[in-house]
C-alpha cells in the first residue's frame, strides 16, 4: 500500500491582492489641470505597483442639487463626451492605461465602484464623499484654498468633514489646524523625466520672459502683462512667449508670442529659452509653473503667495511682489536684465533647489498615511 503525504505551504500561490484606490475628481478636463495632474502621477505610481486604481469623472458632481437646466446641460455634457470618448486626459497628460476611468452622470452612489480607499479631490467632492456610504478608508485630499466654486465658508466647512486630510502645503496645513482639525503635509513632486534644462542661463537671451495664461482673475495675468509693458518702455528688445490652454487673447500684443496648449517638447523649449519666468497668480495650493520654470534654469520673479513660497524664496531662489503690484514686479525683471550676476544666481540656486521634490518620495509618504501598503 502506497502512503501519500500532502505538504500544505504556509504561503498560498495565489497571488495576494493589492487594495483598489478611487479618486473622484470634480470632473474631466480638456486641457491640463494642475490638480487633475497630481492626481494622475499618483495614480501611474500606484497602478504601477500592481494597485487596482479608478479614477471617476462626473458630468456633475451633484445632480440631484441642480436645477432644471444644470440638469439638462450635464446630461447632455454626459452623453456627448460618453459618445466621442473626450473625457480622457491622454492628449494632454501620459496616464498609464491600466488606471480605468469611469465617465459617470454623478458623484451619486449607484456609479462610483466601491473600494478599500476613495479619495475626495476637490472641496465639492469632499462633500459628496461624506454623505457617501463606503465601507473603505475615506481621504481628502486638499490642493488649493477653494473659494472659487462655492465660496470661502463652504469650502472651509469641508474641513471640517470627518475625512482623512492630507494637504499639498504648510499653508493649507495651517489653514486646517485653525479649524481644530488635523491633516497630513505631503509636498508635491517634479516630474523631471518631462522637464529638463537643456540650455544654460549663461546662454540665453536675457531679454526672453515666459509667462503661463490663463483666464481666471486669480491668475493675475493681466498684472504680469502690465509689468511687461513697463519692462519693455525701458528695453525695446524684451520678446516674451506665453502658453496656455485658451486661444490667444484678442487683446495680446503683438510682439508677445503665444503657444497654445504646448507639447513637451515645445514646453521645454519655451522654459528653456527664457531667461526670466514670471508668476503673476494671486493664489495657488502648489506653484507647478514656478517649480517647472526653476527646473529648465529660469530666473523666477513671481508673486508672494504661499503655493510659491515653498520653492521660491526671496533673493534666494526667486525674486518675490506683493500679489497685484506688478510695478514692484516690472522692477524684479528688470533688476534681472539689468544685473547677469543676480539673474544667473537666482536661477542656478532655483535649479539646485527644486531638485528635492521628488514624486517618488511624496508617493511612499502618500502610501504610508493612508495606511496601505
Amino acid at each position: 500500500m502506497r502512503i501519500i503525504i500532502l505538504i500544505l505551504s504556509s504561503e498560498s500561490d495565489t497571488p495576494i491582492m493589492k487594495p483598489t484606490i478611487t479618486f473622484l475628481l470634480p470632473s474631466h478636463s480638456k486641457y491640463p489641470v494642475g490638480g487633475f495632474k497630481v492626481v494622475y502621477e499618483y495614480a501611474n505610481r500606484f497602478v504601477s505597483e500592481g494597485y487596482d486604481i479608478r479614477i471617476v469623472l462626473p458630468a456633475t458632481v451633484f445632480f440631484n442639487g441642480e436645477n432644471f437646466i444644470n440638469k439638462f446641460k450635464s446630461a447632455l455634457r454626459y452623453v456627448y463626451y460618453k459618445a466621442n470618448n473626450q473625457y480622457t486626459p491622454y492628449h494632454w497628460f501620459d496616464l498609464d492605461k491600466k488606471v480605468k476611468i469611469f465617465w459617470v452622470p454623478s458623484l451619486d452612489q449607484k456609479h462610483i465602484p466601491n473600494s478599500d480607499v476613495i479619495v475626495a479631490t476637490s472641496a465639492e467632492t469632499a462633500e459628496r464623499l461624506d454623505n457617501l456610504a463606503f465601507s473603505g478608508k475615506k481621504i481628502y485630499f486638499i490642493q488649493g484654498y477653494e473659494t472659487w466654486c462655492n465660496g470661502e465658508e463652504r469650502f472651509l466647512e469641508t474641513l471640517d468633514l470627518g475625512l482623512t486630510k492630507i494637504v499639498v502645503s504648510p499653508h493649507l496645513l495651517k489653514v486646517v489646524e485653525s479649524r481644530g482639525q488635523k491633516a497630513e503635509l505631503i509636498l508635491n513632486g517634479f516630474d523631471f523625466n518631462y522637464f529638463k534644462k537643456t540650455i544654460d542661463v549663461e546662454d540665453r537671451y536675457k531679454y526672453q520672459i515666459a509667462m503661463l495664461f490663463h483666464l481666471s482673475s486669480a491668475k493675475g495675468c493681466d498684472d504680469g502683462l502690465k509689468s511687461l509693458e513697463i519692462v519693455r518702455d525701458k528695453f525695446p528688445l524684451l520678446k516674451a512667449s506665453f502658453f496656455g490652454y485658451p486661444e490667444r487673447p484678442k487683446n495680446l500684443p503683438s510682439w508677445i508670442k503665444y503657444i497654445q496648449t504646448p507639447d513637451k517638447d515645445l514646453h521645454n523649449k519655451i522654459y528653456n529659452e527664457a531667461a526670466i519666468f514670471i508668476g503673476t497668480s494671486h493664489s495657488e495650493g502648489w506653484g507647478l509653473t514656478v517649480g517647472e520654470a526653476m527646473i529648465c534654469g529660469c530666473a523666477v520673479a513671481c508673486t508672494n503667495i504661499e503655493g510659491y513660497n515653498i520653492m521660491a524664496k526671496n533673493e534666494d531662489t526667486a525674486l518675490l511682489s506683493e500679489p497685484g503690484d506688478f510695478q514692484l514686479m516690472a522692477e524684479n525683471i528688470i533688476r534681472l536684465i539689468d544685473n547677469d550676476k543676480i539673474r544667473y544666481q537666482i536661477a542656478k540656486n532655483g535649479s539646485t533647489n527644486i531638485q528635492k521634490y521628488k514624486w517618488d518620495e511624496s508617493y511612499n509618504i502618500f502610501k504610508k498615511t493612508v495606511k496601505i501598503k
